[in-house]
């Protein structure tokens, strides 16, 4: 229920020389676009101290681990056979997932490959179930 501008004048509280430019959502504790942290681009901002404890008492995504990450490659390698297109769809999805992921996962970054690979083996199980489909009318006559 706070304001979204501080009044004219107001200052960041952790930066004094910085103007403010919002209210913290939760605190009331002016912020400067420095200090600003955002769920979504468009949702209203809260300060630093308040994020925290957001962060502390939702959990993030950053769960991300390594057998989630073989898991994607895993089902990237099944959706190589024709006609899972469940499977492939699902491969496709949590590997694009997992290509974020461990962008901002430090630990994980040495597994980089394995949603990559996960994305092309499903690429080539669309592309043989679709090369099976058209060759199966002519393979049927």
């Amino acid at each position: 229920m706070s304001v979204e501008a501080p009044p004219e004048g107001a200052s960041c509280a952790a930066h004094p020389e910085a103007a403010a430019s919002w209210v913290c959502l939760r605190c009331g504790t002016f912020i400067c676009p420095t200090c600003e942290r955002r769920v979504r681009p468009e949702a209203r901002p809260m300060c630093p101290t308040c994020w925290d404890l957001r962060s502390r008492v939702v959990p993030g995504q950053e769960g991300t681990s390594k057998s989630t990450v073989i898991t994607g490659f895993v089902l990237g390698v099944l959706s190589v056979l024709p006609f899972c297109f469940i499977l492939q769809a699902g491969a496709v999805i949590m590997n694009l997932v997992m290509m974020s992921r461990v962008e901002k996962t430090p630990e994980l970054a040495r597994l980089r490959w394995m949603p990559i690979a996960g994305l092309a083996c499903s690429g080539l199980g669309f592309a043989i179930t679709l090369l099976v489909w058209l060759l199966g009318g002519d393979l049927r006559d």
